[in-house]
């Protein structure tokens, strides 16, 4: 019987030796990817694993698109792009008669302050709707793969 418990013991402390901080992985990862995924194999999974990367993820992502919400250059570069989406389906929709030029153009107006009132209120449910479908996709993609498995 204590034989059977050193053994576990040493299996425990083999384990804890050859384990791989998450530092270590992500380094890993780039410069030797294969000794990295064969070290990662020996050891048991935890939930951290894949936590980390995928909130450092969501985070990252988060910021890139508050800084480039927030910067007034590419705003106005984006609103642009958008304006002049609009204005060709308006003119499409004056083309066929569906509308008249005044109230195309009356709508674009409304679009356009809109767009420029919307600042924040559409930023904060982006982000949070990016993070709810990032985890929502993440599990349903594990799903399938362990599914298969």
């Amino acid at each position: 019987m204590d034989e059977l418990n050193n053994n576990q013991l040493n299996e425990e402390e083999f384990l804890e030796e050859n384990e791989l901080s998450h530092s270590d992985k992500i380094v890993g990862l780039f410069s030797e990817p294969s000794k990295m995924f064969q070290k990662t194999a020996q050891t048991p999974s935890k939930i951290i694993d894949w936590l980390v990367p995928l909130l450092i993820f969501i985070v990252v992502y988060s910021i890139s698109t508050i800084v480039m919400q927030t910067n007034p250059q590419i705003k106005y570069s984006k609103m642009e792009t958008q304006n002049e989406a609009i204005e060709k389906r308006l003119s499409e929709y004056v083309n066929s008669g569906a509308i008249t030029q005044e109230q195309a153009d009356t709508q674009l107006e409304m679009i356009r302050e809109k767009m420029e009132d919307s600042g924040m209120t559409i930023l904060i449910p982006q982000i949070i709707g990016f993070g709810i479908s990032t985890l929502i996709s993440f599990f349903i993609i594990s799903g399938f793969f362990f599914g298969n498995e």
